[in-house]
């Protein structure tokens, strides 16, 4: 990963439709887990890009 990359400051994945869907544990809206989003604002911009992958793949796997 090259410094520019890693330091590309990664925006929030929130689409402000905040509804935590009991049986998966996943926002509809954004598909992250409730600490992913509690812990945010606290995340390491690696941290961040991670979380945003991961939210990816659940809501592909969520619409497939």
């Amino acid at each position: 990963m090259t410094a520019a990359v890693a330091s590309t400051r990664v925006a929030t994945p929130c689409i402000a439709v905040c509804d935590m869907d009991a049986e998966t544990g996943f926002c509809k809206g954004c598909y992250r887990k409730i600490d992913e989003i509690e812990r945010w604002l606290v995340m390491s911009q690696a941290e961040r890009r991670e979380t945003v992958e991961r939210a990816a793949a659940r809501k592909q796997a969520a619409l497939a």
